[in-house]
């Protein structure tokens, strides 16, 4: 879902469901960083 929502440009939906990720698995924070699918996004406060 987080991919849905940075190529519709949700923001809201991305940040959820990335954070819902982390929590399963933390690694996906290393994987959503360097993902050029969220390259225009600020993800500092999801990631850290």
């Amino acid at each position: 879902m987080a991919v849905v929502g940075a190529r519709t440009n949700n923001s809201q939906a991305l940040t959820a469901s990335l954070r819902q990720a982390i929590k399963l698995d933390p690694s996906m924070a290393q994987r959503a960083a360097q993902d050029l699918e969220f390259s225009k996004f600020n993800l500092s406060g999801v990631l850290n």
